[in-house]
């Protein structure tokens, strides 16, 4: 490995060492599997004409069964305002779920854009800057036993609580991308993002018509996501993806690291398997495979869950299965037909 390329790795170590984990918002194993969730500046940083991607995750299912599925179609649409560079669009929706008869349910939608600024002529480098707004609608299926449901002050109790909240959303977000070499086959991205900006009051309860109460104030803080991701080709069949994602949200903070190997199996086809390992630091240690053929990409990841709820959950931690797909629907080009006259 290049003396050049050690600096970085030594980057992803300290930053997956040094921290402790404890957030809780959206997250997923395989983040790069939904960037519209992880940075709205990832919104049309592909090749090609469109893309969509979708992802589940199914956490604790012994105890809380968390059910978080999430979808996001994005594009390139316009050209900048240098020769490289772009303005793209997209929309991102998730819900996030716990229990089945009785649970909290939040469900979102963004609709955001982002400008890719080309800082070399070669388009190697890449600042990119995205921007997303959107509404939330959290609620309370059922009365769940460890509250008095004829509590005024509990959603859904005697004097009209509401078990039902919407509110607004707005994001924001950084990417830098850059090729490691001449041949661009090896690249670095680095981003950061702020989530729920507006900081939106999502209490449940005490806001009932006549209740005489104080409508709640609960305010989701703001989500920080540091994210940072290499590609390194080792020889023409097998590449190595190292990466780590951040979550900072109230105070707690979530940490975690994974190496991914992908090795072409058949070139003909581009058909290439994957496979890595990771660790959520203090949570969970996890598997992910998978497998792509040109543009699509199908992923699967497992968490073996090792904190200290270990011994309720049964160190089931969690499963994901995530898709993505880059079309590219070029017109093919109109070539006259020429006429050559032989000379004698």
């Amino acid at each position: 490995m290049s003396l050049k390329l050690k600096p970085y790795l030594f980057i992803f170590v300290g930053i997956v060492l040094g921290n402790k984990t404890l957030a809780q918002d959206i997250h997923f194993t395989m983040f790069d599997m939904s960037p519209l969730t992880l940075n709205p500046a990832f919104i049309g940083d592909f090749s090609g004409t469109f893309r969509v991607t979708g992802i589940y995750r199914i956490q604790w299912p012994t105890i809380a069964k968390y059910q978080t599925p999430a979808f996001g179609i994005d594009a390139p649409l316009f050209r900048g305002l240098g020769k490289n560079d772009w303005i793209s669009l997209g929309l991102a929706a998730f819900q996030d779920k716990a229990g089945d008869e009785f649970g909290l349910k939040k469900t979102g939608g963004w609709i955001g854009g982002s400008y890719h600024l080309s800082l070399k002529k070669d388009g190697s480098t890449l600042l990119s800057i995205g921007v997303q707004s959107g509404g939330t609608a959290r609620s309370l299926n059922g009365t769940p036993r460890f509250q008095d449901p004829t509590d005024p002050a509990f959603p859904g109790g005697s004097a009209g609580g509401d078990n039902k909240k919407t509110s607004t959303d707005l994001n924001a977000g950084l990417l830098f991308r850059t090729a490691l070499n001449k041949a661009k086959t090896s690249a670095l991205n680095i981003g950061l993002a702020l989530y729920h900006l507006s900081q939106p009051n999502s209490a449940l309860g005490g806001g009932g018509s006549g209740s005489g109460q104080t409508p709640g104030n609960d305010k989701q803080n703001m989500l920080i996501n540091g994210h940072a991701q290499m590609i390194l080709p080792q020889g023409d069949l097998l590449t190595f993806i190292p990466g780590v994602v951040v979550h900072l949200s109230g105070g707690n903070f979530e940490t975690a690291g994974q190496l991914k190997g992908e090795l072409l199996v058949n070139r003909e086809k581009d058909f290439a398997v994957m496979g890595g390992l990771g660790y959520r630091v203090g949570d969970a240690a996890f598997a992910i495979f998978g497998a792509r053929i040109k543009d699509l990409r199908v992923g699967l990841a497992y968490d073996f869950n090792v904190s200290g709820a270990t011994a309720s959950t049964s160190g089931i931690g969690g499963y994901e299965l995530g898709v993505s797909y880059i079309a590219k629907i070029y017109k093919k080009p109109v070539v006259k037909p020429v006429i050559f006259c032989p000379r004698f």
